[in-house]
């Protein structure tokens, strides 16, 4: 059986940028799936999601990261699962085989992209991107937002690095719009 590869949204080669203290890198090494509980659920779930990945389900705007698994808050009982997709290609059966009825789950790799930031002047770029102060928000949160019209989560990690999510058909725009404001800063 052939083995099929995700290439990165931009083209065969991830995207890079730059410039200035500001690097914006195109990481397409996630796995990635949504969990959401299903009615009356939600007990089973939080046992079943902590046996798989040792995790608690973190609260709105939060994530929590552990081995191999960050997890983070997408809306009411909902969830993102990311693990590295050389390992965990499989993540949507792995956890439909361990969660069973207490939750629908659906794969979503193919479906996002992500972007790490890193740089001294992050603050100055995502005020010109969205409504969120980085200066004030600290690590391990997941921040529902809207860059450039295109929906999208930012995500604090410790050491000041960002990642963006956005749907995998915006990534050249958010790309493009990610980089003219890194240039502005």
């Amino acid at each position: 059986m052939d083995k099929l590869t995700l290439s990165p949204a931009l083209g065969a080669a991830a995207h890079n940028y730059q410039d200035d203290g500001i690097s914006i890198a195109e990481n397409p090494s996630l796995a990635l799936a949504s969990i959401a509980a299903r009615l009356g659920q939600k007990k089973q779930l939080l046992g079943a999601v902590k046996k798989l990945t040792g995790l608690n389900l973190p609260d709105p705007q939060r994530l929590v990261a552990a081995g191999d698994y960050t997890i983070f808050w997408t809306g009411p009982e909902q969830w993102f699962v990311t693990a590295p997709i050389n390992t965990h290609e499989d993540i949507e059966m792995r956890l439909r085989s361990v969660l069973g009825a207490s939750a629908s789950v659906t794969e979503q790799t193919g479906g996002w992209t992500r972007f790490d930031v890193e740089g001294d002047k992050l603050a100055a770029m995502f005020e010109r991107l969205c409504m969120i102060d980085l200066a004030t928000t600290p690590p391990h949160h997941a921040i529902r937002t809207v860059i450039e019209h295109i929906g999208a989560f930012v995500i604090t990690w410790e050491g000041g690095t960002v990642s963006v999510l956005s749907p995998r058909s915006y990534a050249g725009s958010l790309f493009h719009a990610m980089t003219v404001a890194a240039k502005s800063v």
